[in-house]
C-alpha cells in the first residue's frame, strides 16, 4: 500500500475509482472523471485512477490529457500493463507508430521470460503494423517455444514486411513442426512462385491432402495452396481441382443465403436521394471510398492511395456496417428500409460520431480512406451521412474480376458468394446492376470509375484521373508510410493480376458466366 494511503483514504479512493469504472463503462464520461479525479486527490499515487481518468480522457479525445494520465499511471505502477496497452492504443491513434513500438518493447523487454507477455506484445504490433517489431519479437518466442504456431506468426510478419525468403524459412519451421498446419502452406505459397523443383513438395502435400487426418479449414488452406503452386506449373487442370475442392470445403462453412440477398439487392434504394444537410463546415478530412467486386483484388489502388500524405487510410473498415446498425436503431426499421425514415438531425449525429471514431492521424488528412469493398451497398447511406465524400469504383474485366474472387484464399466472413459459381455469377450480376445505377444517380464529382490495369503497383501514370478526382497532385514517389490494415498476402499479386488470367481456366467458367450473360472482353 502506498505510504500516502491512510486506512479511510485508501478506502474512500478505492471506492471512488470502482464508481468511476462503472461511470465509464456506461460512456458517462464527465462523471467517471470527477470520480477518477476524487480517486486521485485522496490517493494521488493510486495508479488504477490514473488509468482509469487516462482512458476516459482517450474516449473523448482528449488526447494530451490522456496522454499525461497514462504516462503517470505507468510511472506509478510499472507492472501496470493496461495502462502501456492504452498508451500504445492512443500513440497509434494519433499515428505515432514509431512511439508506439518503442512503448510496446519496452513492455516487452521488462519481463522477457514471460512468453505470455510477448505474444500479447507481438499480437499488438501486428494489429498497429509494426510488423518489423513484430518479426523481431516473434522470431524470440519461436526459438524459445518452438511450435507451429509460433513460426507461422513469425512468416506472417516477415510476409507483411516483403522479406519473402525469410518468411518461407520460418514457414517451413512451422511445417516441420507439425505437418498438418494447413494455413503454414497456403502462406507459404505467397512467398514465391513455384518451380519443376517443387515437384517432389507437392507429391508430399498430395500425400497430406490423401491423409484423413487433416480436415476442415486446415485442409481448404493446403488446396489453395496446392492450386497456386500448380498454377505457377502451367498445371491448369490440376489447379481448377484443388481451387475448387478448397472452395467446396469454404462454402459448407459459409453458406450463402441467396434468397436473403435477393430480398436485401431489391430493398436497396433505386436512387440515391441527397438529404437537406449542409456539410460541416471548416477544413475537415472528407471520407474517401474505394469500393469494387468484393473478393476479387482491392489492393491495387488502395496502395498507391495510402502512400499520399494528403490521404490517411482506416484500411478496411467495418465503420460503415456501424453507421447502417445505428440507423436501424434510430428508426426501429431494418436496413436498407430504414434510410426513408431517418433524419436529418439523426444523420448530422452520425455523421459527428463518425468523424469522432477517426484516429487522431487523420486530422491533419485532407481525404480519410476506407477501403471495405462491400461498402458498395451502402452508398445511398453515405451520401446521406457524408454529403461531400467521394467514391472510387474500382474494377476490372468481368472474368477477371469473378475468377479473382474465386481463387483468393482469403475472403472476408461476409464473402460467400465466392465459393460456388452459381452465386459468384450471380452476385456479379446484381453488384454490376447495382453500380450501373449509382453511375447513372451520382454526379461526376462524386463517382469516379477506375479501370485498374493488370499490374501489380498502379503507376502514377495511370492514376491521373484519380489525383484530379480528388484535387490532389501526384503522390511523391519516394514517400514510404505503413500501410493500414488490409488483406494479408501482399505477395499473391504475382498471380493475380496476370492479364487475361480467366483464359487458363476458361472452360470451368465458361458454362456459367456465358449462362449468366457474363461475356469476357
Amino acid at each position: 500500500m502506498p505510504a500516502d494511503f491512510t486506512k479511510a483514504a485508501a478506502s474512500s479512493a478505492e471506492s471512488a475509482c470502482r464508481s468511476g469504472l462503472e461511470l465509464l463503462s456506461r460512456g458517462d464520461f464527465a462523471a467517471a472523471d470527477r470520480e477518477f479525479e476524487t480517486a486521485i486527490s485522496m490517493a494521488p499515487s493510486m495508479a488504477q485512477a490514473h488509468l482509469g481518468l487516462g482512458n476516459s480522457l482517450r474516449r473523448q479525445r482528449k488526447l494530451r490529457d490522456a496522454e499525461s494520465a497514462l504516462r503517470r499511471a505507468r510511472t506509478l505502477d510499472p507492472n501496470l500493463r493496461d495502462a502501456t496497452y492504452s498508451l500504445a492504443f492512443l500513440l497509434h491513434s494519433a499515428g505515432r507508430d514509431s512511439e508506439t513500438a518503442a512503448t510496446l518493447r519496452e513492455l516487452a523487454a521488462r519481463e522477457p521470460a514471460d512468453l505470455t507477455l510477448q505474444r500479447q506484445v507481438t499480437g499488438l504490433l501486428m494489429d498497429f503494423n509494426c510488423f518489423e517489431d513484430a518479426a523481431r519479437l516473434a522470431r524470440k518466442i519461436a526459438e524459445a517455444a518452438p511450435a507451429a504456431g509460433a513460426w507461422q506468426r513469425l512468416g506472417v510478419c516477415l510476409l507483411q514486411s516483403q522479406r519473402l525468403p525469410e518468411a518461407e524459412e520460418a514457414l517451413n519451421a512451422a511445417v516441420r513442426s507439425d505437418p498438418l498446419a494447413g494455413f503454414a502452406y497456403l502462406l507459404m505459397s505467397q512467398t514465391r512462385r513455384a518451380t519443376r523443383a517443387d515437384r517432389a513438395r507437392l507429391d508430399d502435400l498430395q500425400a497430406i491432402l490423401d491423409n484423413s487426418k487433416i480436415t476442415g479449414e486446415a485442409r481448404a488452406c493446403l488446396h489453395f495452396a496446392m492450386g497456386n503452386w500448380l498454377e505457377d506449373l502451367g498445371d491448369f487442370k490440376g489447379a481448377w481441382q484443388q481451387f475448387s475442392a478448397a472452395n467446396r470445403l469454404r462454402r459448407d462453412a459459409r453458406a450463402f443465403d441467396r434468397l436473403a440477398w435477393e430480398d436485401y439487392f431489391k430493398g436497396l434504394p433505386k436512387t440515391v436521394e441527397h438529404a437537406d444537410r449542409i456539410p460541416i463546415s471548416g477544413p475537415n478530412p472528407q471520407p474517401l471510398f474505394l469500393i469494387g467486386f468484393p473478393g476479387a483484388n482491392p489492393e491495387l489502388l488502395a496502395s498507391l492511395l495510402a502512400t499520399h500524405p494528403a490521404v490517411s487510410s482506416l484500411g478496411v473498415s467495418t465503420q460503415v456496417d456501424g453507421l447502417a446498425r445505428a440507423c436501424e436503431q434510430l428508426v426501429d426499421k431494418a436496413y436498407p428500409d430504414c434510410l426513408a425514415d431517418i433524419e436529418v438531425a439523426q444523420l448530422d449525429g452520425l455523421e459527428q460520431g463518425a468523424r469522432a471514431d477517426w484516429p487522431e492521424k487523420t486530422k491533419e488528412a485532407r481525404w480519410v480512406l476506407d477501403e471495405t469493398p462491400l461498402n458498395f451497398l451502402h452508398l445511398a447511406l453515405i451520401q446521406r451521412v457524408y454529403p461531400d465524400s467521394r467514391i472510387i469504383h474500382q474494377h476490372r474485366q468481368p472474368w477477371d474480376d469473378c475468377l479473382s474472387a474465386y481463387l483468393w484464399p482469403f475472403p472476408h466472413p461476409n464473402h460467400g458468394h465466392v465459393h460456388d459459381l452459381q452465386d459468384l455469377a450471380y452476385f456479379y450480376r446484381q453488384y454490376s446492376a447495382l453500380m450501373d445505377r449509382w453511375q447513372e444517380c451520382l454526379p461526376a464529382q462524386t463517382l469516379l470509375k477506375f479501370q485498374a490495369n493488370s499490374r501489380v503497383n498502379t503507376p502514377a501514370t495511370d492514376a491521373q484521373a484519380v489525383w484530379k478526382f480528388l484535387g490532389l497532385n501526384v503522390a511523391p514517389a519516394a514517400e514510404t508510410r505503413h500501410p493500414a490494415s488490409r488483406p494479408l498476402l501482399s505477395a499473391d499479386p504475382q498471380r493475380r493480376d496476370i492479364p487475361g488470367r480467366w483464359r487458363n481456366y476458361r472452360e470451368y467458367l465458361a458454362p456459367v458466366f456465358e449462362a449468366a450473360g457474363l461475356e469476357p472482353d
